[in-house]
């Protein structure tokens, strides 16, 4: 009886497939009769999920934010080594009592975030940042909320007091992976950590790199292919950084628009041979004479073939390159359409 406890902490069991009702209904029937009662078939038209609301609750699974019924708000951030969800009083700033509004929101945030842990299948080290109370029998009342609202917790779970700074670290027992690993995967921009490097340095790193392709290469042209956002940061106030960029060297600099690629990526190729040289002038690599002259000349004899390719770098023709082995082509503004 002990192993089939948690079928009495459901209220009801709706399914819609008939399959499965009929399954459950004989399970219950030989295991425990008196919960076949909680068991329901869905005949409804609309769709079993978004009659529940189930749909809005998967998207509030994956949200980093939370917002509660009063105004305020929870951010859930997830570490390698723990979880953090931080308690703001967002629109509910109150207008009198400021320390009941503060413990209001707090408890309110409690049995939610005891609420969020099920939901989202959230385990290991947890730590809390309520919002600071002043008053030490305020915190205690949170925690006895917040310990109320876990006790249908199946999980493990340990809890500290909250501390005078609002913070209260518990851990639950792991029992599977958070839901936000089995729904979501990490950004392939940013790598999972919620920022991408910023517009200003992407410009920094291109002007480095044509520091050094100034001082240890021999050709004075170069195309620059950068992410759109970053062209667009070139292009602000008159094409200002632009103009700083093509003045910090003596080289010729074109820069092209290619969308596929990332907002901290750029790429350079040589505008003569129209190869990709931007290996050729990493940090910490000086090429070699030798090494150079051997580059020019495996390439001296795909010269021509891209002669006319390269021509077409002064137009408003889609310009093709090869990088990696493939080719790619990219798009470009023409002159009066980036000025404007």
């Amino acid at each position: 009886m002990q192993k089939h406890k948690r079928w009495s902490w459901y209220e009801k069991i709706i399914q819609c497939s008939i399959s499965f009702y009929d399954d459950i209904r004989s399970y219950l029937k030989n295991i425990l009769p008196a919960l076949i009662k909680k068991v329901s078939l869905y005949e409804d038209k609309e769709p079993i999920f978004d009659n529940f609301g189930i749909e809005k609750e998967i998207d509030n699974i994956l949200s980093r934010k939370f917002w509660l019924k009063t105004g305020a708000f929870l951010v859930l951030d997830h570490t390698e080594a723990l979880t953090v969800i931080d308690v703001n009083s967002g629109s509910n700033i109150g207008k009198s009592n400021q320390e009941e509004t503060i413990l209001n929101i707090n408890i309110e945030s409690a049995i939610e975030i005891a609420r969020q842990l099920r939901l989202r299948d959230i385990g290991g080290i947890i730590v809390i940042d309520f919002i600071d109370m002043q008053k030490s029998e305020h915190r205690k009342k949170v925690e006895d909320v917040f310990v109320d609202s876990l006790k249908n917790d199946r999980s493990r779970i340990s809890i500290s007091q909250i501390s005078e700074f609002g913070l209260m670290e518990m851990t639950r027992q792991r029992v599977r992976p958070s839901l936000i690993y089995t729904f979501a995967e990490s950004c392939p921009t940013c790598g999972g950590i919620g920022m991408v490097q910023g517009r200003d340095t992407t410009v920094t790193k291109i002007e480095r790199w044509l520091a050094r392709a100034e001082a240890f290469g021999k050709e004075k042209s170069y195309t620059v292919f950068v992410h759109p956002a970053v062209f667009e940061f070139l292009i602000e106030n008159n094409e200002e950084r632009l103009t700083m960029l093509r003045s910090s060297t003596l080289l010729n600099i074109e820069i092209v628009v290619d969308a596929k690629i990332s907002i901290k990526e750029f790429y350079c190729f040589s505008t003569k041979r129209f190869a990709d040289v931007t290996s050729d002038f990493n940090p910490g690599k000086k090429p070699q004479t030798s090494a150079v002259s051997q580059r020019d000349e495996a390439t001296s004899n795909s010269d021509a073939r891209h002669a006319g390719t390269s021509s077409a770098l002064q137009g408003t023709a889609e310009v093709s390159a090869t990088r990696n082995g493939n080719e790619i082509k990219y798009g470009r503004k023409p002159r009066s359409a980036r000025r404007q």
